[in-house]
Order: structure tokens, then sequence, then C-alpha cells
């Protein structure tokens, strides 16, 4: 499955050193690591769902059971903002966002001043591509597709190295000289 495929990347360049070299544009890298959390039961999972009401995509599901939240790509000597979270605080975030989110939204995660956010409602209608992102100075409510799964967005961060592909740069070639 593509999603053990992608973690188990991140965790083999861990293996060599701990950490390792990531590159971030404009000639500057960075020394990162990642750490995964321990994994959750099937009736954790089912648990969450029950409290929620909401349908958790497979991919996403299959995740938890290999790792219940993850901190990824931070950096060694400054840290980082890149974290999936595990369900306690998934579930906390759901209850705080009730009445300023539609309910069908859960966020599992925050990268770099964005909510990563899983639109169960896709779900529930049979639409596997339910990730969104939401800017922290979004209005409530709104968030914006990204058509893919969990686990593709997870494979596509972890290509791009912990950037927000979604967000890309936008500068002229000028600026770069």
């Amino acid at each position: 499955m593509l999603l053990e495929k992608s973690i188990n990347y991140l965790k083999q360049k861990l293996q060599e050193k701990g950490s390792f070299e990531i590159y971030l544009g404009e000639g500057k890298t960075s020394n990162v690591t990642c750490k995964f959390n321990s994994p959750v039961s099937v009736i954790d999972i089912e648990q969450l769902e029950l409290q929620t009401g909401l349908t958790l995509p497979d991919d996403y599901k299959h995740f938890l059971l290999l790792h219940n939240g993850a901190t990824l790509f931070d950096d060694v000597e400054y840290g980082g903002e890149c974290y999936l979270y595990d369900i306690e605080l998934v579930l906390e975030n759901y209850q705080d966002s009730l009445g300023n989110y539609p309910n069908e939204w859960l966020t599992i995660g925050y990268h770099y001043g964005e909510e990563i956010v899983l639109d169960c409602n896709k779900v529930r209608n049979g639409d596997k591509y339910c990730i969104m992102h939401r800017g922290a100075s979004e209005p409530n409510g709104v968030a914006y597709g990204l058509k893919l799964s969990f686990e593709l967005w997870l494979d596509r961060l972890i290509i791009c190295q912990g950037l927000n592909y979604w967000n890309p740069p936008r500068f002229s070639i000028e600026e770069s000289y």
C-alpha cells in the first residue's frame, strides 16, 4: 500500500542518522527529523467515529492503525509545524469547532499556519478525495479541497519534503537573483 511505502521511506531515512537533510529552495537546506506515535486499535477508531458521528476514510484509518499521529519534517535546530494529530486531539478539536465549522469536517493536522481537514461528508458519499486545507486567517467554514485522498496527500507531502505543495511560493525570476 502506498501509505506504508511512503512512511517506510521516511523511517529508512531516519535510521541512517536519526535525521536527514532536505532542500528548501533558494540554496537553503534544513536538517529534519520525524516522530511517529504508537498505533491505536480498531476499537479506538470506532469510538472516534461513534463520538463524532463521522465516517473516516479507509486510508486515514489505516494510518491510525500504524501511527496515532506524527510530527513530520521537524527542523532539528528550530522545530517545525507539521503535525498529524493523535485521535485524542482530533476529537478535542472537533468538539471545540462545533458551530464554527461544518459538522462533517474533522481537523486532523496542522501544517505551517494551515489546518489539514477531512471532509467526512465526501467520505460518506463515496468520494475518497476528501483532504482540504484551511488557513488560520480564513473565515469559519472556509476550506479548500485538494482533490486528494489522505494517502496521496501524505505521499506528496513526503515527495515535497514537507513543503506545502498546494500553496507554491509565488515570486518572479527577478526576485531570485
